[in-house]
């Protein structure tokens, strides 16, 4: 996590290269897939659904 609070996860099939992105590395299969949330204790701008999920970024 950084100092404002953000996270950078990396999805993909293959491993990324670097400490930093090895460490939030979440490996995907070979084509599509679908992101899933689960929220345990959910806030309640989650339960009636007005919260903002932030945008997926897809980097080459």
């Amino acid at each position: 996590m950084f100092h404002d609070g953000t996270l950078t996860l990396y999805l993909s099939h293959q491993e990324p290269s670097g400490l930093a992105a090895q460490a939030n590395w979440l490996p995907e299969p070979d084509g599509e897939f679908y992101l899933i949330i689960r929220a345990y204790v959910p806030d309640r701008t989650i339960l009636d659904d007005s919260y903002r999920f932030p945008d997926v970024i897809r980097k080459q």
